[in-house]
């Protein structure tokens, strides 16, 4: 007998297997019926509220901060600055830029370099001597209300030299550019090469042709659904700091946090309640949930900030911005014969994140039968907003290099670029294939997924479209492009599993969702490895919800996030 799940109002089969049948989702009714509990729906008791003054330049000198006409505005509780913070005994921010390796975990992916070494920069979340990008915090505004934290906001008055600016990417490279850091000298704050590059060039040599492009990723922002908002507080007796946070992994903000308020990583515990939309921008650590903490321990009082739109365009990591600069070799029967990749990625203003750069080196070659690489990557700093992650995190950039090269290389052969493309992918009976770039592809069938999608696509129909198109005024396109989707994260993470003698399970995982439907998934997963249905699973994110003993333990009279 089908078991039915009442609330989603839906039968759910009897019989699995259940990964990858159609099938209601877990979480919808209680997110369709407004039952999300999103940051910023959550209220502590005597919650006060913060605003952050910004800085309007890229690149100033920051001279002073008077507060006194702020300060005395009604309902105004604290106005704090940099110097505050680190006269408290804080540290900035070590967003632990380089990823872990793709083929061991144990090590970092980037080695210094025999003449230089990797940034590191600590990120202060006020900044105290000079600001580097437009709507860098500069102060924290503590206020009874949000209106009033805003009224006070306005009257601090801050006092700028401005300095001139590095902002793009390739200009921040030449001589004579402003420096952003001191520590990372011509604003170079990674510079590793990967490969035999006198090989590769002898190769290029050598061939019958080799193609060459460069194509700039331009600079995105993620426009969360969601903006990013911070809840902080602070248990005296406990000596225990609470953050409540919207982001994609607790335990990845929780151990930067206890660094920079200097309390070991079990005085801090983070709350992530539903998650409206991340994309890989709210994997690190930001400023203001820094900020809020401290002003929480300042204050004796739980404070609370939400982004707006204004502040997430101005302050939000962003991603992109890349110039990649790529060499393509073949033979005169359209065979690769090797690849020269320079990427140049953008930072920004502080040291959050060298993925992009790491994953766009892996997977430079994509699914084809390159037989070697050679790969430059340069880090730059610039006074704009930090990059980090976001969707692909490197790997739609290096894609669109190689797939340009192929469509550019297929007009100058005179090889159809299907045709090319089918001559270059990795056979399946050579898998496991190690590509020139050290990743090992145990599985896959490149050549069928690409036959496919021209069969969904109806490829060979185009022509006739396009034709049609162009009787109605219209022009019409269509392209190809293979890519291979690799894992990225934290190397390791947890799930707790407990089986009832009932044939009740409760699974408890470490993983955050951002919308892509991990009450579901997982059931369906875990009903399929046990041979129970997926409504017998109890889910639980570690920290999707809050006990009545956690709120006990954090002194918060009620539960900051409650069942509904």
């Amino acid at each position: 007998m089908d078991s039915i799940d009442a609330e989603r109002g839906s039968a759910a089969p009897a019989r699995g297997p259940f990964i990858g049948r159609p099938m209601p989702r877990f979480e919808d009714l209680r997110l369709v019926r407004g039952g999300g509990r999103y940051t910023d729906d959550v209220s502590v008791p005597q919650q006060a509220f913060a605003l952050f003054v910004r800085s309007p330049h890229a690149h100033a000198r920051l001279i002073s901060i008077d507060t006194s006409a702020a300060a005395s505005r009604s309902g105004v509780l604290a106005l704090l600055t940099g110097r505050d913070y680190v006269a408290d005994g804080h540290l900035g921010m070590s967003h632990q830029p380089n990823p872990a390796d793709a083929l061991d975990v144990r090590k970092p992916s980037f080695a210094p370099a025999a003449d230089g070494k990797i940034l590191d920069e600590r990120q202060l979340p006020l900044a105290t001597d000079r600001v580097r990008y437009v709507g860098e915090a500069v102060a924290i505004v503590v206020a009874e209300t949000l209106s009033a934290a805003r009224d006070a906001a306005e009257a601090v008055a801050v006092e700028y030299q401005v300095l001139p600016a590095a902002t793009d990417v390739l200009a921040a490279l030449a001589d004579g550019a402003p420096q952003v850091w001191p520590d990372a000298p011509k604003n170079l704050a990674l510079d590793n090469a990967f490969g035999d590059r006198v090989a590769v060039e002898a190769a290029m040599a050598q061939a019958h042709l080799v193609v060459k492009q460069t194509i700039r990723s331009q600079r995105t922002a993620s426009a969360f659904m969601e903006p990013r908002s911070a809840i902080g507080s602070y248990d005296a007796g406990e000596n225990q700091y609470t953050l409540i946070s919207g982001c994609q992994g607790v335990h990845r903000v929780r151990q930067p946090l206890a660094e920079c308020l200097n309390v070991a990583p079990e005085r801090v515990r983070v709350i992530c309640p539903d998650v409206g939309g991340a994309f890989g921008s709210r994997t690190n650590l930001y400023p203001e949930q820094v900020a809020v903490c401290w002003a929480a321990r300042r204050l004796g009082r739980s404070v609370k900030w939400t982004s707006d739109r204004n502040e997430a365009f101005l302050t939000d990591y962003t991603a992109r911005d890349v110039v990649a600069k790529a060499r393509l070799a073949f033979d005169r029967k359209g065979r690769m014969r090797a690849l020269a990749f320079e990427l140049t990625g953008n930072v920004g203003a502080h040291t959050v994140s060298y993925v992009p750069l790491s994953n766009g080196y892996r997977v430079a070659p994509t699914i084809y039968d390159v037989p070697m690489a050679w790969v430059h990557l340069r880090g730059v700093m610039t006074n704009t907003v930090p990059t980090a992650p976001f969707r692909g995190a490197g790997r739609p950039e290096a894609t669109a290099v190689i797939e340009r090269l192929i469509d550019i290389a297929a007009r100058r052969l005179r090889i159809d670029r299907i045709e090319l493309r089918r001559r270059n992918l990795i056979r399946h009976d050579r898998l496991p294939h190690r590509t020139a770039t050290g990743l090992t592809y145990d599985s896959g069938d490149f050549a069928g997924n690409l036959e496919r999608a021209l069969a969904t696509s109806d490829w060979n129909g185009f022509a006739a479209r396009r034709k049609a198109a162009k009787k109605r005024d219209r022009l019409l396109g269509i392209g190809v492009a293979n890519y291979v989707e690799t894992p990225v994260g934290m190397p390791h993470e947890r799930v707790a599993l407990n089986v009832s003698a009932k044939g009740k399970v409760d699974l408890a995982i470490g993983t955050q969702s951002s919308g892509q439907g991990h009450e579901t998934s997982f059931r369906q997963v875990m009903a399929d490895q046990l041979g129970v249905v997926p409504d017998s699973i109890n889910f639980s994110a570690a920290t999707a919800r809050c006990s009545p003993q956690a709120a006990a333990r954090t002194r918060i009279a009620r539960c900051a996030l409650p069942d509904r």
